[in-house]
């Protein structure tokens, strides 16, 4: 759960989600959305596949992935805005 904090506060502001809808959506409070943002707690399985569902991505990348630079596309996907050059 390396980036899952930082991951969800920046999928947050990137949807302009405050943490009162995102702990609606989920069924819990806020407090819990800020406990994991803030990596104070860690939340269970099926909270992670949610969380996954409304932001759009993998539990995978949710967890291991720093989505901070990524960017929503028009079918609400992300993608990421740092260009990885493959050498050839």
């Amino acid at each position: 759960m390396i980036y899952l904090g930082l991951n969800i506060k920046a999928l947050r502001k990137l949807r302009d989600y405050n943490q009162d809808y995102i702990a609606n959506i989920i069924g819990t409070t806020r407090t819990t959305i800020s406990n994991w943002q803030n990596s104070v707690a860690k939340p269970s399985f099926e909270n992670l596949a949610k969380l996954a569902a409304l932001f759009h991505v993998s539990i995978d990348d949710l967890l291991l992935k720093d989505l901070s630079k990524e960017t929503p596309t028009d079918d609400g996907e992300t993608r990421n805005m740092v260009r990885e050059d493959k050498a050839e």
